[in-house]
């Protein structure tokens, strides 16, 4: 059925196969081939959500080397098909090899994503920061106030802390610009930005904090973090200057976001607040402060 319905909608022609992915989001994926080729149909929460992430696709492609999906309109011209009660959007299919970009790779990809971004124009001044620091953690307390004192009153004065940088919106930005959210190609070197799905107004260093903590190694091992974060800087700087103080707030933002969120069993919160730890000791060296409270 999911064939066929895409056969009709799409000028993609005959669609001969359709695999579920397992992206480990809340979108439903599917990869597609057909006489056209292989794409991506991924459910979308509303038609309006369709019609965001197509003009937003479309204005990124239009920067220099930028690479991201081409979203298809049906033959209809429509931003999305309705597959019982559900609408799902197809883009073009990106290869990928499971090599790594450098660093200076997916840094000067970084600036070119955020080049983009910063001159994207929405009919809306924002949109939905679904996993916003002040919300989860309203969403979140009481069981971490049945847990422990100390972690309690830590987080408290953390969240309060980072919700100032938290509401900082100059710009567009991603909004989980995790390596999850990126496809390398070896051969071209060529890397590209895919679901945009959380895009909101932020401040560009929390896309830059996300794609860093996912793609440096871990922070425990110091004899290749630290030449890794070295390496980091210095391609940074060669578009920008760092601002170490408000860099290193965001990367705690990060963190402390994703301690939340994971909950107060979960295995992961001890693992992001050693990773934390090991870019506070990073980050003190640069700027001579210790924000590290824990």
């Amino acid at each position: 059925m999911l064939n066929l319905q895409v056969t009709e909608a799409y000028p993609i022609g005959q669609v001969s196969s359709s695999r579920k992915l397992d992206r480990g989001n809340s979108a439903e994926t599917y990869q597609i081939q057909s006489e056209k080729g292989s794409f991506i149909l991924k459910s979308m929460a509303t038609l309006k959500e369709a019609e965001f992430e197509y003009r937003l696709h479309e204005h990124l492609k239009k920067v220099d080397h930028l690479r991201v999906p081409k979203i298809h309109l049906t033959s209809n011209h429509h931003f999305a098909v309705l597959i019982e009660s559900t609408y799902f959007q197809l883009q073009s299919f990106i290869p990928s090899t499971v090599d790594t970009p450098s660093i200076a790779n997916w840094v000067d990809a970084f600036f070119r994503l955020q080049k983009g971004l910063a001159s994207f124009e929405w009919k809306e001044s924002d949109r939905l920061d679904r996993f916003s620091l002040e919300d989860t953690w309203k969403q979140v307390y009481q069981s971490w106030k049945a847990h422990s004192i100390k972690e309690l009153e830590w987080l408290e004065q953390t969240v309060a802390e980072l919700s100032v940088f938290d509401n900082l919106k100059p710009s567009w930005i991603h909004g989980d610009l995790g390596k999850w959210n990126t496809l390398y190609n070896g051969r071209d070197e060529q890397l590209a930005f895919i679901d945009f799905g959380e895009a909101r107004r932020g401040h560009p260093y929390f896309d830059f904090a996300a794609l860093l903590t996912s793609y440096a190694p871990n922070p425990q091992d110091t004899i290749l973090f630290h030449p890794y974060l070295n390496e980091v800087i210095q391609e940074y700087e060669k578009h920008f200057p760092v601002n170490f103080e408000l860099l290193n707030q965001f990367i705690r933002l990060w963190f402390v976001r994703g301690i939340v969120a994971a909950g107060i069993h979960s295995p992961y919160g001890d693992i992001f607040k050693e990773s934390l730890q090991g870019y506070e000791e990073y980050f003190k060296r640069k700027t001579g402060a210790n924000l590290w409270r824990c």
